[in-house]
């Protein structure tokens, strides 16, 4: 990417992009040839968001020893808040991602921003500078993926903290890049805040702008979509009484954190915070497996082997002959209401 800004970014607490002058006669990039095949496995975190340097350090030896060096994953993604509002962590980041290995690529979150920014737009300087634009597309085999800055900052109701939404530019940037997607592609679409609301009364998306999105998405049999956020795991299916347009659901998947409940709780073995999320969940990243226009998900707990996926709490004591009821309870961490 070339970011073109003459006289650079805004002032501002954290350094954005430095004045690039004038634009040169041409902008030129080197094509490299990659093999790309239909069948693939993307690497996929959510809200890595350490505060500080200590938690820097539990991200890079809690998540990225444990996919440093990975092998046939051609690349990976952050959901978003990849720090925790000290924007001067986005270096300490960018060097523990790298262990990985592979190319990656980057959501803006909430805890991204430049929250001194009087508008919407220049809320993502000091992201644009480290990571280049907060809104683009790409192709891999027969999956488009569109990344999508969908925190409106200042919220634009009051002017005070964020909402979830996209803007009309948005809008019509997404309008125009699925003009040239084949419908037989699978659509993803990632972005920080998700689309679902948790709770009737819960506003945390802009009602008329998710509907918006379904109306673009409506030609697409093939979608997905993909945020974090919550701190916790969930798997929504939109269907007509949602407002999705189609009569296969549309499936959207909030992805548990890797800084689980924000580096807190017990410390494991290796010093490092259990944080658990609160839905009981615990820490951990996913891989989303691609076969054309198909995919399915795997949810990988951090320090666990790959077949723990689920947790049952039952009672260790049950006292004999007495008329008492004992409850036993499964954590399905891939569950949604679907699942029986």
């Amino acid at each position: 990417f070339y970011i073109y800004k003459p006289n650079g970014s805004p002032k501002s607490k954290f350094q954005g992009v430095a004045p690039t002058g004038k634009l040169p006669a041409s902008v030129d990039f080197g094509l490299v040839a990659q093999k790309e095949t239909d069948n693939f496995t993307t690497l996929v975190f959510g809200d890595p968001q350490p505060y500080n340097l200590e938690e820097v350090d539990f991200f890079t030896r809690g998540i990225i020893a444990e996919v440093e060096g990975i092998k046939n994953i051609p690349f990976g993604l952050s959901m978003g808040d990849l720090v925790g509002n000290d924007l001067n962590l986005f270096n300490p980041y960018i060097q523990a991602v790298k262990k990985v290995g592979i190319p990656w690529y980057n959501v803006l979150g909430n805890h991204d921003l430049n929250f001194d920014a009087k508008a919407d737009n220049l809320s993502d300087e000091t992201f644009e500078a480290h990571f280049g634009p907060a809104n683009y597309a790409f192709n891999y085999g027969k999956v488009h993926f569109i990344v999508l800055d969908d925190i409106l900052y200042p919220d634009p109701r009051d002017h005070q903290g964020y909402w979830g939404g996209f803007t009309e530019q948005q809008l019509k940037f997404i309008e125009n890049d699925l003009k040239v997607v084949p419908k037989d592609h699978l659509i993803v679409m990632a972005f920080h805040i998700p689309l679902s609301e948790l709770e009737s009364n819960d506003d945390s998306f802009r009602d008329e702008d998710r509907q918006k999105l379904f109306e673009l998405l409506k030609d697409f049999p093939n979608t997905l979509s993909l945020s974090a956020h919550t701190h916790m795991q969930r798997q929504d299916f939109f269907d007509k009484k949602e407002g999705w347009l189609q009569e296969k659901p549309h499936h959207h998947y909030n992805i548990g954190t890797t800084s689980g409940d924000w580096y807190s709780g017990k410390l494991d073995q290796k010093g490092i915070p259990i944080a658990v999320m609160r839905d009981g969940t615990p820490k951990g990243y996913a891989f989303i497996h691609f076969s054309g226009n198909q995919y399915s998900v795997d949810y990988k707990v951090a320090g666990e082997p790959d077949n723990y996926q689920m947790k049952v709490f039952a009672p260790k004591v049950v006292a004999k002959g007495k008329h008492t009821e004992s409850g036993i309870f499964a954590n399905f961490f891939m569950g949604s209401k679907n699942d029986k």
